[in-house]
């Protein structure tokens, strides 16, 4: 494979993985110095794919060491000398001990990258985009004892736009269920036993809340609903916001959500990829906060319908409808 000017030889490895009750399978395997060739099995043509990561890089990466230590750390040193080998499976990690002292970690191999951000593919024949090295353990984002007088965690982004190094762009859960953790951790000042299990069965979604007063408005603004639409609209305006296993509006709600991103994305990215997009739960939530915010954006204009721009007013009726249908069908 060509690197830098020059031609290196890949490292070319048979494989024979036995099968219970089958036959053998025979794979040959293709390794670049960064890792194994994944073309194939991400059915990309015409190019070949190598990906580097920790978890292939074991004199870095040794999460089991890791396991071990942290089952015997007996302080705060103990549990940060233990998470140092935690690189590949990235994880924040609660911390507290019997003195009350309390603190979290960010337990992950952070590369510092010469160039990108690793969210598309780069031309690795340049040499542009190789990593430097991997973020110090010390530098990796951390609290202990933080005046707020409890840490928590819900697969957010941990940092705030202050933090200098960068992590990932979209490699981390929406601020929803933190921000839902963070209000009912901040509602007392002592929990129970009881009030833990309240917090833990807790159904209300802040998704919801920050999408329902919008909603509703533009919805209550509407000449065209029919009376199944009204109907599902006053249950909405009457809903908590809480995902209820009884309620209709959860469904609804959800159902929307659902249509709206068809809406917004399936003109212009074909039935098809569309369909992959919505399935891929991360990027679909984070393309409906972002396509909620920016009422403004091109993404809502139909390329199907030149004789009009529809607007977010239009796609939001326009979804509100579909979900309607699909729930009474």
């Amino acid at each position: 494979y060509l690197y830098r000017g020059a031609w290196k030889k890949m490292e070319v490895r048979r494989e024979v993985i036995a099968v219970k009750g089958g036959k053998k399978v025979e794979r040959t395997l293709r390794f670049t110095h960064r890792g194994p060739v994944i073309s194939e099995i991400k059915k990309l043509e015409g190019m070949t794919v190598s990906m580097r990561w920790l978890g292939n890089e074991m004199e870095k990466d040794n999460v089991f060491r890791s396991i071990y230590l942290l089952n015997r750390a007996k302080d705060w040193d103990g549990f940060r000398d233990a998470l140092t080998s935690f690189l590949s499976t990235s994880q924040n990690i609660n911390y507290a001990d019997t003195k009350g002292n309390i603190g979290i970690y960010c337990a992950a191999g952070i590369p510092v990258r010469m160039k990108g951000d690793g969210m598309a593919l780069s031309p690795g024949w340049t040499g542009e985009y190789e990593w430097k090295g991997i973020l110090p353990f010390e530098q990796k984002p951390n609290s202990y004892n933080p005046p707020s007088g409890f840490v928590s965690s819900a697969n957010n982004l941990t940092v705030g736009p202050s933090y200098k190094h960068h992590i990932s762009r979209w490699g981390f859960a929406l601020p929803y269920r933190i921000d839902r953790i963070n209000e009912l951790l901040k509602s007392k000042e002592k929990f129970s036993v009881v009030d833990f299990k309240k917090l833990h069965l807790d159904v209300g979604s802040a998704m919801a809340r920050m999408v329902l007063g919008e909603l509703t408005a533009e919805l209550k603004k509407a000449t065209t609903l029919n009376d199944k639409e009204r109907g599902a609209l006053s249950l909405l305006e009457q809903w908590n916001g809480a995902m209820d296993a009884e309620s209709p509006a959860p469904a609804i709600f959800d159902t929307f959500v659902l249509e709206f991103l068809k809406a917004s994305l399936a003109d212009e990215m074909g039935d098809e990829l569309s369909g992959r997009f919505l399935r891929e739960r991360g990027s679909s939530q984070h393309a409906f906060r972002n396509l909620w915010r920016n009422k403004q954006s091109a993404w809502f204009d139909k390329s199907s319908t030149a004789d009009k721009k529809e607007t977010f007013s239009d796609i939001v009726l326009l979804s509100f409808s579909a979900a309607v249908k699909r729930l009474d069908a």
